[in-house]
């Protein structure tokens, strides 16, 4: 149980807690370095949600993303079986039994992962049959649309000294010069904050010394500057000297008369140039006939992408034809899946989708997050993640550039139940 933390930072953990009891399952603490992400994560998995299984893993610039995996599925499963060839979304549904665990996961440092490996870690939260959360910190947003991203601001002046008096018991007054200059150095970087020393000694010396160190660099240049002057007025009046020298020694020159020059060759002025002298013969500008504007070429009108090649498999069970939205969801098998392609607040963006596209075989729920409706886009139903990810790799670019991923019938079933 760590202890020492400020209340404005323990607010910030209480309201990942909250993010994760809305039905946000991925979330990410984002944050320059020092501000305290990695603590956060530390208190959050030490306090919260006791009843999980419980994984925390820290991420390196080394670490390969199959190492990654292996330390997440050795501590949420006793004993696992790891295969490295698979992704961890195809470990996890293999080593899922009848008895599935509530899992939270910890990623600290985050931003050295890869970027199919944090959408992976998405797809995982929506996949796993049971509860799952996964909390990652990061210096950057990672590229996951649909994560939850929870920003860390630098501490306040108030906030600072709480934090360094929680640590140090005899630090000097506010209004002290070397204090209060650390203070505002600090910019309400903990990390910065706590290299402060008890006894200060360091850091006077350090200051000390730089002092020391711009009052030499200030005469150096105030000793240059002034013999630069010197050397300038030197040369001046050495110049001028000189000058006055040469004007009494030399008497000045005759001037030639104009009449005494006298032209060893006519000339011509009415002769033309010579082709071959410096500036060239000049010719009539030749106005450029006007070309026709270009038209640009005719487009042919852009076909919609091709649809899918093979069909979704065919459903478990014919269902009536009233079933729709989320009473058909209801009524499909748990432990079916389907291709979750969007998810909207306006529902003419998946009518315009669906006709662009000629798709057929589509589904759509409805849940409500935070007082707004927002509607899924599905397509097919499969009886199994290896068949839905077959069919997910023929369906058009315009779709899996947008993201489009499998999904488990239970997972949106529990989605419509919690939030409507």
């Amino acid at each position: 149980m760590q202890t020492k933390i400020l209340p404005s930072r323990q607010a910030l953990v209480d309201r990942v807690e909250l993010q994760f009891a809305y039905g946000n399952n991925f979330i990410c603490l984002i944050s320059e370095v020092g501000l305290g992400k990695s603590y956060l994560a530390e208190t959050f998995i030490s306090e919260k949600f006791t009843e999980h299984n419980k994984a925390y893993v820290k991420a390196t610039r080394s670490a390969q993303d199959r190492h990654l995996i292996g330390q997440v599925i050795e501590q949420s499963f006793s004993n696992p079986l790891i295969d490295y060839d698979l992704t961890i979304v195809e470990n996890f549904i293999g080593l899922t039994g009848e008895s599935i665990e509530p899992l939270l996961i910890v990623i600290d440092d985050a931003h050295f992962i890869s970027d199919d490996f944090a959408n992976e870690l998405f797809q995982l939260t929506e996949s796993y049959q049971g509860q799952i959360r996964i909390l990652l910190t990061s210096t950057r947003q990672l590229p996951v649309a649909d994560a939850i991203n929870m920003h860390i601001e630098a501490l306040d002046q108030i906030e600072s000294l709480t934090l360094m008096k929680m640590y140090f018991s005899d630090l000097p007054s506010v209004d002290e010069p070397i204090f209060k200059a650390f203070i505002e150095a600090s910019n309400g970087n903990p990390q910065l904050l706590l290299a402060w020393k008890k006894d200060n000694s360091e850091v006077q010396v350090a200051i000390q010394k730089r002092s020391r160190q711009y009052r030499v660099y200030l005469l150096l240049i105030s000793i240059l500057i002034l013999i630069g002057l010197l050397t300038s007025l030197a040369w001046y009046f050495f110049d001028k000297k000189n000058i006055q020298a040469a004007s009494v020694g030399n008497p000045p020159t005759t001037a030639i008369a104009i009449e005494d020059v006298s032209l060893s060759k006519p000339v011509d002025l009415t002769a033309k140039p010579d082709k071959t002298s410096g500036q060239p013969e000049q010719q009539p500008e030749q106005q450029p006939e006007q070309q026709p504007e270009q038209q640009p070429e005719q487009q042919p009108e852009q076909q919609p992408e091709q649809q899918p090649e093979q069909q979704p498999e065919q459903q478990p069970e014919q269902q009536p034809k009233s079933l729709t939205g989320n009473e058909w969801f209801i009524a499909q098998p748990a432990n079916y899946f389907t291709i979750q392609l969007m998810v909207v607040r306006d529902l003419e963006v998946i009518s315009q989708t669906v006709e662009n596209l000629n798709l057929d075989n589509t589904h759509i729920f409805e849940i409500k997050s935070n007082q707004a409706s927002l509607h899924g886009l599905t397509y097919g139903l499969y009886s199994s993640m290896a068949k839905a990810q077959k069919a997910r790799v023929e369906l058009p670019a315009t779709l899996l550039n947008q993201g489009a991923f499998v999904k488990s019938v239970g997972k949106i079933q529990q989605q419509i139940q919690a939030n409507n």
